[in-house]
């Protein structure tokens, strides 16, 4: 079943912003694992290059490749907001619609993809 939403007027703060403006400690504690989280993803990724013992050349590549990965929903944010504000929004309207409707699988599958590409290489490491 889908639900409609009201859209709130434009000089009304979202229910996040007026949470975060005056924030609790729980909210804030809240709000600071949420925004270390993704820091977290990319050490991660960077210990896994490192963990391999590349040569400069190939640790260079890998870097940026994964750079290129890691920043580019940003830039595409930026290439959007650029090309108008009424497009962008719609897309990302529908996008955020999408993403809610499949939230608990998306966090599901980003979680065990990162635990299972963990554990197989923790197997691995434990075998050499």
């Amino acid at each position: 079943m889908d639900r409609v939403r009201r859209r709130r007027p434009a000089d009304q703060p979202s229910r996040v912003v007026r949470m975060l403006r005056d924030p609790s400690p729980v909210v804030a504690a809240a709000a600071g694992i949420a925004t270390h989280v993704p820091g977290l993803f990319y050490l991660v990724a960077l210990n896994a290059i490192a963990a391999d013992r590349p040569g400069w050349l190939e640790a260079v590549v890998s870097v940026a490749v994964y750079n290129a990965i890691w920043f580019s929903v940003p830039i595409a944010a930026f290439v959007l907001a650029e090309r108008g504000t009424n497009g962008a929004r719609d897309l990302i309207e529908r996008i955020n619609a999408t993403v809610r409707r499949h939230e608990q699988a998306i966090l599901v599958g980003v979680f065990a993809v990162a635990g299972v590409a963990l554990t197989v290489k923790g197997a691995v490491g434990l075998i050499d």
